[in-house]
Parts: C-alpha cells; structure tokens; sequence
C-alpha cells in the first residue's frame, strides 16, 4: 500500500458525501460531542458597527482640541473607505482602482458624507452583470480565453 491514508470502504449504512469530509459544529454540537464544556466566548469589542468600533477607539492623550477634530474627521473618512470595498454585492463593491482614488489615501476630506469613486470598466461590468440576474445581457459576447 502506498503512503497516503488507509483505504476505509464506506459502510452500506453511511450516506455518500460528496462536497466535503468535514461538516462544521456548533460550539454547541461540538460540546455534546466532544463530552465537554462550551467555553466562554470572548468579546473583543462593545461595539456592533464598524463606524462605532472606529470613532470609539480610544485616541491618544494630551491631543489638541484642533488635532482631536482631525482624528475624528480621519477616523470617518476611513470607516467610509472600508465600507466601500467591504460591500457584500460585488456590483456595489469598489474596484482596487476606484478605492486608489478615495480621499483616505489621497489625503483629502468628503463633503456631506458623499464621495463617488471614479468610473471603472470592471464596476460597469459588475453592474451590467447584476442587472442581468447573474446572466450576461444577450448582446454580450460570447465567454472567451482572457485578454492579454
């Protein structure tokens, strides 16, 4: 026999799995399994939003009152930044070059709370692709080997 693992025949009884050996537990089921207790979870945070987590970090002492406004306006520009690319709807989330152009790196501030990040051929082609229920629009062409 070879050096992989030993060949165990699958039992009549047991289904055939065919997406994965694993399944993952509750930290319940694993308790009841295991025959131990469920441990207590840590909480890292007090906060549930983002936004939250980030403006209520504690910010260094002895800053002045006109530094202390910069934090906080640094502090809402980069919770805007990561909301940006951390969007779960691919078609709403920012391109690598869009979010390159965002205020938080280029230094800059939003006004009103808006910023709309630069057209992108791979945004536009999210959008018309979700448009389309996740099928391409009929006058797409054909799928093809990648450009070089």
């Amino acid at each position: 026999h070879g050096g992989g693992p030993p060949h165990h025949p699958r039992r009549a009884h047991q289904p055939r799995v065919t997406s994965s050996l694993y399944e993952l537990k509750s930290a319940d089921e694993y308790a009841a399994f295991s025959g131990t207790a469920v441990p207590p979870t840590r909480r890292y945070f007090k906060y549930t939003r983002l936004e939250d987590i980030i403006d209520k970090y504690p910010v260094r002492e002895g800053l002045a009152p006109g530094e202390l406004d910069r934090v906080r306006e640094d502090r809402r520009v980069f919770a805007h930044f990561l909301y940006g690319f951390l969007r779960y709807a691919p078609h709403e989330r920012w391109t690598m070059r869009q979010a390159s152009t965002h205020p938080f790196l280029v230094g800059g501030i939003i006004q009103n709370d808006t910023w709309t990040p630069p057209r992108d051929k791979t945004a536009d082609e999210r959008r018309h692709f979700a448009a389309w229920g996740g099928r391409p629009p009929p006058h797409a062409a054909p799928p093809g080997p990648p450009p070089f």
